[in-house]
């Protein structure tokens, strides 16, 4: 149970600490989301058939690449929303989101088609219709694609350098308290 009541003020230093661990938590899961992709990556097919014969551990390994997508995003929209409530880190996070960006490219798109995919194999998004072609997420190489909710196809490396955007997100959020540079 909470010492805290919804009454009680918390000082700034401690609300901001709070949403540092949140958001170093969320990093987290992204790392051990490409740590379970690294680990199973061996195990599956070389040459993953789009949708038909796969084998388990081609199933493995789309989930866990979803995952991978899914933890990426929730991170990003942490940082989206610690900015919005806490303006005097807008600036940090307004950059450390374009390098983010650049490093995970059509991610919300892709997010949100596989978190809708249900409407989208029914060829509906949101109640507004969408063409034929649709492509799950699957896994291909070290990538995971799909066609994104804008239609357009979408396709999100799991590798090092979106473990280093993830870390260095959060390093760039709070430069301005912490004197870390970037």
């Amino acid at each position: 149970m909470s010492t805290y009541s919804p009454n009680d003020f918390l000082s700034p230093s401690f609300v901001i600490r709070r949403e540092q661990i949140e958001l170093l938590r969320q990093v987290e899961m992204v790392r051990a989301a490409y740590a379970l992709f690294t680990d199973l990556r061996p195990l599956a097919p070389s040459k993953i058939p789009l949708w038909g014969a796969w084998e388990s551990e081609t199933y493995e390994l789309t989930v866990v690449a979803k995952a991978f997508v899914y933890e990426a995003a929730t991170l990003r929209q942490l940082v989206v929303d610690v900015a919005r409530r806490y303006p005097q880190f807008a600036r940090d996070a307004a950059e450390g989101l374009e390098a983010f960006d650049g490093a995970f490219p059509g991610l919300v798109l892709l997010r949100n088609s596989q978190a809708h995919l249900d409407e989208r194999l029914n060829h509906s998004s949101r109640g507004r219709p969408l063409g034929a072609r649709i492509s799950p997420p699957h896994v291909v190489g070290l990538t995971i694609q799909a066609t994104a909710e804008d239609g357009g196809h979408s396709s999100i490396s799991i590798g090092p350098e979106q473990i280093e955007a993830s870390e260095q997100l959060l390093a760039t959020m709070f430069r301005s308290i912490s004197g870390a540079a970037t």
